[in-house]
């Protein structure tokens, strides 16, 4: 009506088919620790292909405060089928709003000159050396400790 008084010509909206996106693995975590639904994945996904419990239960034992809960959750896992698990989850866990971090992996350590260190220092084998860096058994501090133990020198 207006376009007829004002002369301007109205734009067509069309309305398309807004695909949903596809649910991941983090909607689900999402729901588990702070949505609290337990159907998200009735719509986007009813298999529950994308769920998977021990990416989940892995996510969430990052979490020291989860750890008890994931302990007990463990002992569940076999037993339950993946909805099950889900909603078990879901209505399990503590209604929280945390961002759970993946560790990365760091090579900053994993240089020829500590591995050469480490050997000399515990009389191990370079796989032993790489594993006390990798498992974190040893850290920055302590090659420099051990490097002013050595004078500096390997």
């Amino acid at each position: 009506m207006l376009d007829d008084v004002f002369g301007i010509k109205s734009k067509v909206i069309e309305e398309e088919e807004s695909e949903e996106k596809k649910i991941t693995i983090f909607d689900y975590l999402r729901d588990i620790m702070s949505g609290k639904k337990g159907n998200i994945h009735l719509k986007r996904d009813p298999n529950l292909k994308v769920f998977s419990t021990f990416q989940v239960i892995r996510f969430l034992s990052l979490d020291d405060g989860y750890i008890p809960y994931v302990n007990l959750i463990n002992r569940f896992q076999s037993e339950l089928t993946k909805e099950q698990m889900y909603k078990f989850l879901v209505f399990f866990l503590p209604r929280t709003k945390k961002f759970l971090q993946f560790p990365k992996k760091e090579d900053n350590l994993l240089d020829d000159d500590s591995i050469n260190l480490i050997k000399e220092y515990f009389e191990c084998s370079e796989s032993d050396a790489i594993d006390y860096i990798k498992l974190r058994f040893i850290c920055d501090f302590h090659i420099d400790t051990i490097k002013k133990k050595f004078g500096g020198k390997i």
